[in-house]
């Protein structure tokens, strides 16, 4: 895995909570041929369109 630098302006972190499900949700799409993953940026209510209909769901309530 190769490092990644990346600068993040101050005037993009958030102090304040998103109202409810409005959060940023970054889908990455692997490319197959080697070439560029594509990233798509959604919010979090956009989530039930990205699942294929035959995902299967897990939820864990586990805690530490």
């Amino acid at each position: 895995m190769k490092k990644v630098k990346y600068e993040l302006p101050t005037e993009r972190i958030g102090l304040e909570p998103k109202a409810r499900g409005e959060s940023k949700l970054l889908h990455v799409t692997k490319c197959d041929q080697g070439g560029e993953n594509i990233l798509n940026h959604f919010t979090f209510k956009d989530i039930v369109g990205l699942i294929p209909r035959d995902a299967h769901m897990i939820y864990n309530n586990s805690r530490v």
